[in-house]
């Protein structure tokens, strides 16, 4: 799963020429993630370190979407 969405974020960069900040994933997916043997000792570690993009859960979807969203707050 981790590998499809880096896959997915690395295309989306090409595709569009700057690199997507959120990807949207339902709760198997997030789930599935750390099913995995990454070394890492919690789940932020893997959001931030790895993904380097903010997670929305949406359970309606069937697989792992990636996108660019503005996250600036006021």
């Amino acid at each position: 799963m981790l590998r499809y969405i880096q896959r997915q974020a690395d295309a989306y960069a090409i595709r569009h020429g700057v690199r997507p900040n959120v990807v949207y994933v339902n709760h198997q997916h997030w789930q599935a993630l750390f099913q995995l043997d990454t070394g890492m000792s919690c789940r932020a570690d893997i959001v931030q370190e790895v993904l380097a993009l903010h997670v929305i859960l949406q359970d309606e979807l069937t697989h792992p979407r990636i996108g660019l969203m503005n996250l600036q707050t006021h």
